[in-house]
């Protein structure tokens, strides 16, 4: 039966080997003892004490870890490779499985304070490395989720609501240039002939209905829940030489999805729907 060495006992070997040479073949034999192994927590968190402490040292000695900027080599990579194959991930041993409340608690107030990353940025030559990376990844691609699990993010996701400051991160971050639906802004000025009245007339003339899908407006007492679309904006009226951009020629009557659409594919929008007035009304398009 093994017998277990004490701590003074094995500080008092490891004090007088301090300095002598190693046996030829004693690091690979502690390799191969150790192989396919699991490491105690204990040794662990020894083990992650020990590099806490080397971090340190060297980011005060060289500014950086020993390996920045280095790599391995061909073969060192395969033996890396090979040592741990067979060896599960910590996400494969996990899998299925959920922490419990303590330990996600004792997770949660180790990462506080933390502030490792804290404002770093990477290069322009690091985001386009794992942009490449990225390309192609077909983890989940056509993989639909399963109606139970739909469910299930369904109700987790019911009854949530962001609390202010979120809904003002939210909003500050869609703000300006920083929104999806940015034109390099623009004034609600449309000309001296966009009154009301004008959009009335149009809105009269196409029969209260979005010309692009048929949809017809919800009768009301006013009926203008359907938006007056200029097909050519009115800033770019000189760029396409328009000298009335309110003409009715260049008005349609739109719903919220298809003005939504025009706006951000003018490119399509504006030959499509020039193409539905001159059918309709006989205008004459250059």
């Amino acid at each position: 039966m093994a017998k277990h060495l004490t701590k003074q006992h094995r500080n008092n070997i490891s004090k007088a080997l301090r300095g002598k040479p190693k046996p030829p073949g004693f690091g690979q034999k502690i390799s191969l003892a150790l192989k396919g192994k699991p490491l105690s927590p204990q040794l662990h968190y020894q083990r992650s004490q020990t590099m806490k402490r080397l971090r340190k040292y060297l980011y005060k000695l060289h500014g950086g870890f020993l390996w920045t900027g280095r790599k391995h080599s061909v073969e060192s990579r395969k033996r890396m490779s090979d040592s741990k194959k067979g060896i599960p991930t910590h996400r494969q041993t996990m899998l299925g499985k959920k922490h419990s409340i303590e330990a996600r608690k004792k997770m949660s107030l180790a990462h506080m304070g933390n502030k490792y990353n804290l404002g770093h940025k990477a290069s322009k030559e690091a985001r386009y490395k794992m942009s490449q990376a990225q390309k192609g990844n077909k983890h989940r691609l056509g993989i639909p989720h399963t109606a139970e699990a739909k469910k299930k993010m369904s109700l987790k996701s019911t009854g949530r609501k962001h609390t202010p400051e979120t809904r003002y991160k939210i909003s500050q971050a869609n703000k300006g240039h920083r929104n999806a639906m940015w034109r390099g802004g623009k004034h609600l000025y449309r000309g001296d002939g966009w009154t009301r009245p004008r959009q009335k007339e149009i809105r009269i003339r196409d029969n209260f209905t979005c010309l692009r899908c048929n949809l017809q407006a919800i009768k009301s007492r006013i009926q203008n829940n359907h938006d007056v679309h200029h097909i050519i904006p009115y800033r770019y009226r000189k760029q396409y030489n328009i000298s009335e951009p309110n003409a009715n020629r260049n008005l349609i009557t739109l719903c919220k999805q298809c003005h939504g659409w025009a706006e951000t594919h003018l490119d399509q929008s504006i030959p499509q729907l020039q193409k539905i007035l001159s059918k309709k009304y006989g205008y004459k398009y250059h």
